[in-house]
């Protein structure tokens, strides 16, 4: 679906793209032709001066300068879109690289969990957790614990920028890091919690 997406945000950039660079070939025509036709007025002012009545010569004008009018009107539009397909460009290729992140951390998430599941090894899926925590998460310290049931005590396995000796041993329900790996009611026993007492 990522890629879908991907491969039309690119077809919509290249389509943006092209009317761009088409707005910028009509504005450069339009300046072209704009500075023509003031070139001609120019000639017929000059040239007509003396051969043709002034009542003639006001008219010329006028339909030139009305048409200059027209020529520099369409060009404010023709600008204005232009701007509008560069925001839209612009909008694209942000979207362009959050998809590009967005896949790239799918593919990260997909090698670490292909790699914590290809193992039994206590060790090995420690160390697999460990990188993922550092390469994913972007982690520099941390504590990988373990809690012992027979004596609910966490205890750290793994550690990461610390070192295992210096942290406690915590027990079970002490603490914040104890209150959040005190485990949670089920759903069902909290049901029959509740329509015993009902």
């Amino acid at each position: 679906m990522a890629l879908k997406e991907e491969e039309k945000g690119k077809e919509r950039a290249e389509e943006f793209l092209q009317i761009f660079k088409k707005g910028a070939e009509f504005t450069q025509d339009l300046l072209k032709e704009n500075e023509r036709l003031r070139y001609q007025i120019l000639q017929l002012q000059e040239g007509q001066k003396d051969s043709v009545p002034v009542a003639t010569q006001d008219e010329t004008v006028l339909k030139l300068q009305e048409k200059i009018a027209a020529l520099e009107q369409e060009k404010a539009q023709i600008l204005d879109q232009i701007k509008r397909v560069e925001e839209e460009n612009a909008d694209f290729a942000n979207r362009y690289v959050d998809i590009e992140n967005e896949n790239n951390m799918l593919a990260n998430l997909y090698i670490a969990s292909y790699q914590l599941h290809s193992t039994l090894d206590f060790n090995e899926v420690l160390q697999i957790i460990t990188e993922i925590v550092i390469n994913l998460i972007g982690a520099e310290e941390f504590a990988i614990m373990l809690l012992d049931e027979k004596v609910n005590r966490l205890q750290a396995v793994a550690t990461e920028g610390l070192r295992k000796e210096e942290l406690p041993k915590i027990e079970l329900g002490e603490g914040i890091i104890g209150q959040m790996a005190k485990p949670v009611k089920t759903i069902s026993s909290m049901t029959w919690n509740i329509t015993r007492r009902i």
